[in-house]
């Protein structure tokens, strides 16, 4: 991307005649329009902390900057590229630091190629196959170097587990729900001030191999038509009950065998809140801004997971 503020603004904040915005009905629909090309840069910002009263541990934090770039253009739609071009993070957790490090090294190179339909909306990963493939090789040169060699049952078991998470659907999108959340709005047609919600089977929290129900919320919070950017908001509402059965089941396959639990007690019962907005220029379609806050509670501690995505203007 790396354009001049000015050309930028002439391109993205310019073009009312291609503005998807009906005021007479109060209506936003968001299309991309995009020619093979064209090229963005963002910024990724990702943190993970806890807080226990006034008391707040950092767990990670991490700022990358990626590119999307339109790699075809057809009538039935597009194919993007998402390349990341600098990472950098820190962990407080030295060895987790350490082997965040390596798979981050070694997935600098896995291509991510999402599809869209001719408005943006995203379908899918185009090259999934090849994507999973690549992490899953990262995990066993990571297993490899950690076993050295040895016979080691507790890393066998862990890497295991983590293969199973991996194998999963849900888990490979997780990877790359900032870029997809980037695109969650467009191809639809939303009434300003209305609330929308759908029920979903959602991947969990607390174990991705597992879905669990989930209601989305969703709307246009806000349209500026100074600048023609909607700003779209959109919550997660999970099914608590089946998030603390499923941190129960996660927790007692961790378990030596003989040591599960039955249950948790209520003060260990987990609650969830997921909240995000996307900001969008709907005279191209492509998105300026995304940010997601999640929150895990239980035993007078949260757990808070955000990130934050600004296209870069320079």
């Amino acid at each position: 991307m790396k354009r001049l503020i000015s050309l930028f603004a002439a391109i993205l904040f310019a073009l009312q005649a291609f503005a998807q915005i009906n005021l007479k009905d109060s209506t936003v629909q968001v299309v991309g329009y995009w020619d093979k090309g064209d090229k963005y840069n963002y910024e990724l910002k990702w943190s993970q902390y806890e807080t226990n009263g006034s008391d707040t541990t950092w767990t990670r934090r991490s700022k990358d900057i990626f590119t999307i770039e339109i790699i075809d253009s057809t009538d039935t739609g597009y194919l993007l590229k998402c390349s990341f071009i600098e990472s950098m993070s820190l962990s407080e957790n030295k060895e987790i630091h350490e082997i965040a490090k390596k798979i981050e090294k070694l997935s600098q190179n896995i291509p991510i190629i999402l599809q869209t339909d001719i408005y943006g909306t995203f379908k899918g990963l185009w090259n999934y196959k090849e994507y999973q493939a690549e992490l899953m090789n990262a995990v066993d040169l990571i297993k490899k170097e950690m076993k050295n060699g040895k016979d080691d049952e507790i890393v066998d078991k862990t890497f295991a587990s983590l293969a199973n998470v991996i194998n999963s659907e849900s888990f490979v999108y997780r990877t790359i729900e900032p870029i997809t959340s980037l695109l969650a709005f467009h191809g639809g047609k939303y009434s300003m001030g209305k609330e929308y919600s759908e029920d979903h089977k959602l991947a969990s929290p607390i174990d991705p191999a597992t879905l669990i129900d989930a209601k989305n919320v969703f709307g246009v919070y806000k349209y500026d038509t100074e600048s023609s950017v909607a700003i779209f908001v959109d919550e997660w509402i999970y099914n608590e009950d089946q998030i603390t059965a499923n941190a129960l089941a996660l927790l007692n396959k961790l378990l030596p065998d003989g040591e599960q639990l039955e249950g948790l007690l209520d003060d260990q019962k987990i609650t969830l809140s997921v909240i995000k907005q996307v900001n969008i220029h709907t005279d191209s379609g492509w998105p300026t801004y995304g940010f997601r806050l999640q929150e895990t509670a239980s035993q007078g501690k949260t757990k808070t997971e955000e990130w934050e995505v600004s296209i870069i203007l320079e």
